[in-house]
Formats: structure tokens, C-alpha cells, sequence
């Protein structure tokens, strides 16, 4: 079969020198939209992943925080608990005393003696820089030597086998003052028990706003 060839006049060849100007006005035309392409969608990624790890950090942050306090709470509830009963069957405070006109006395460390006639102690140790504020316990050695008061000094009458009753990894005892012994005339001491506890040291320097600390009052008269 013959082929029909089909005349071409001069008119529709491309001009020769606007050639190279063609295939660099495509190539041109091509990667310039290809780069903006690339830009808009990398924005549009930047933004979506600045959004969600925002979320992501509250979410986990929000998280971390709520467990913290509720650590607080179930530690310091035990605490006040163990402590209440104690107060509450002792025989006598032994200090702070109140003395009169007095009518109450405070301090970090409380000191009772037990119906069978032994001391039990409680010490607030204040936080530093790197450790946890914590409330100790142990049994001072009654001495004849001693005054009362003397076991209210930790320098005097050091701890001996104290254990801490608080967490001293997950959270810190913050307060100032600890204890408030009430004495009326012809009355049984009260006992007032204030402590706030808050994340441990290494949790405050986790986070950078401030977190929120939980407050223990009670008040506990001996029977």
C-alpha cells in the first residue's frame, strides 16, 4: 500500500529559533509550579504538626498532672490516718508544750507518748534544692536526763531509725508549720495537723508553669 505524504508548507514548521525559547518556557513554566507546590505543602504540614503536638503535649501534660495530684491525695491521706490514730489513743502530748498563759503552742515536730507509756515522734523535714520535704517518724529512748522539750530538738535528741511516712520521690512537704497544740484548762489537747504537699522537686523542674499543691488540715483531740 502506498503512502500518502502530505504536503507541509513552510508556515506551520516551528521557526527554528523560537525553539529553544519553547522547550525553556515549558521547563520553566513546569518547575515554577512544581516548587510552589512543594512550598504550599510544606506549610500545610509545618501547621498540622505544630497543631497536633500541641495537643498531644496538653493531652500528655493535662495527664502527668492529674496523676500527680491524685498520687498527693491517696499518700497524704494515708499519712493524716496513720497519724490521727495515734494522736487520738495517746496518753499526753510531750511537745510543743503549752505553757500558760499559753493556750497553744506550734512546731515541725510532734511528740506523743502511747498508752504503754512510749514516745512516738513525728519530724517535718523541709525540701531543698534536691531533696523532698518529708515527714519523718520514729521512737526516741526516754532519758531522765532530758527535759520535755528537749525531744522537740532534733539536735538534742537526733533521729533514730526514722522512717518517712510521705513519698519521698514523687512528692515534697512544703509547709512551714506543721503541728499546733491547743491546751485549755481542765481540757485534753488538741492536736492541729496542717500540711501541704505538692510534686517532688525533680516533677517542678519537668514543667514550667506552676503546679498545683493539696492542702491536709485536721484537728485531733486525745480520748
Amino acid at each position: 500500500m502506498n503512502k500518502i505524504k502530505l504536503p507541509i508548507s513552510n508556515d506551520q514548521l516551528p521557526n527554528p529559533k523560537n525553539v529553544g525559547h519553547l522547550i525553556f518556557d515549558i521547563g520553566h513554566s513546569q518547575s515554577g509550579f512544581t516548587l510552589i507546590e512543594a512550598m504550599v505543602t510544606l506549610v500545610i504540614v509545618g501547621v498540622i504538626g505544630l497543631i497536633l503536638t500541641g495537643i498531644l503535649s496538653n493531652g500528655f501534660n493535662g495527664g502527668v498532672k492529674t496523676q500527680l495530684i491524685g498520687n498527693i491525695k491517696q499518700n497524704g491521706q494515708v499519712v493524716f490516718n496513720k497519724m490521727e490514730n495515734s494522736i487520738k489513743f495517746a496518753q499526753g502530748v510531750v511537745c510543743p508544750m503549752v505553757v500558760s498563759p499559753a493556750t497553744s503552742q506550734s512546731g515541725q515536730v510532734l511528740v506523743i507518748q502511747d498508752k504503754d507509756g512510749n514516745l512516738l515522734r513525728y519530724s517535718y523535714i523541709s525540701p531543698t534544692s534536691t531533696t523532698n520535704g518529708k515527714i519523718l517518724q520514729d521512737a526516741p529512748t526516754i532519758t531522765s536526763s532530758l527535759v520535755a522539750s528537749d525531744y522537740c530538738n532534733l539536735t538534742t535528741v537526733p533521729l533514730t531509725n526514722a522512717i518517712s511516712l510521705t513519698d519521698t520521690t514523687n512528692i515534697s512537704v512544703i509547709n512551714t508549720t506543721i503541728f499546733t497544740v491547743y491546751q485549755n484548762s481542765g481540757a485534753k489537747p488538741i492536736v492541729d495537723i496542717n500540711m501541704d504537699m505538692g510534686p517532688s522537686i525533680t516533677a517542678k523542674n519537668v514543667f514550667s508553669e506552676q503546679l498545683p499543691t493539696v492542702n491536709f488540715k485536721t484537728k485531733v483531740q486525745l480520748k
